[in-house]
């Protein structure tokens, strides 16, 4: 599995500006329905409704947020970086500037946690953060990606 193919090119933020993490979720649930072709209120409702279980902040200025929806033809995967950050009720209390959000079928639980292992273990990699918040814009957040997608 490759990390690049799921990436929604419509949900990739480069510097996202939103005051807490539902503005979040109705942003990239935004972008994610143009992708999709499903509705960003159900979209958003999906995401909202697993957050609520327990925060998808991970530490280290990263969060994973993630869902299934039925019928989903493919997981899709959302890029956002957030210079200023996003608080997110993070382990430790400090905002998240990289959030990749994972949209997956329903039926398709063993891709969908193979994904979420995989792109989670990706950001744990103090490297790929550094370079992932380095990069000056969208095509260079795409190159990076695309460096470390040999490893995902």
């Amino acid at each position: 599995m490759r990390l690049l193919p799921l990436l929604a090119e419509k949900a990739l933020f480069e510097d996202l500006q939103v005051p807490d993490k539902w503005a979040f979720f109705r942003e990239v649930s935004r972008a994610l329905a143009e992708e999709t072709g499903f509705a960003a209120e159900r979209i958003e409702a999906v995401l909202v409704e697993r957050e609520r279980l327990g925060s998808t902040a991970l530490g280290e200025g990263v969060a994973l947020p993630h869902a299934r929806l039925p019928l989903l033809p493919r997981i899709f995967v959302s890029v956002a970086r957030s210079r200023q950050g996003v608080p997110f009720e993070s382990p430790n209390g400090r905002p998240v500037h990289l959030i990749f959000t994972i949209l997956a079928p329903e039926e398709a639980q063993a891709l969908y946690l193979h994904c979420l292992s995989r792109v989670a273990s990706l950001l744990r990699e103090p490297g790929v953060r550094k370079a992932l918040m380095e990069a000056p814009g969208r095509e260079e957040l795409k190159a990076v990606l695309r460096e470390f997608d040999r490893e995902f």
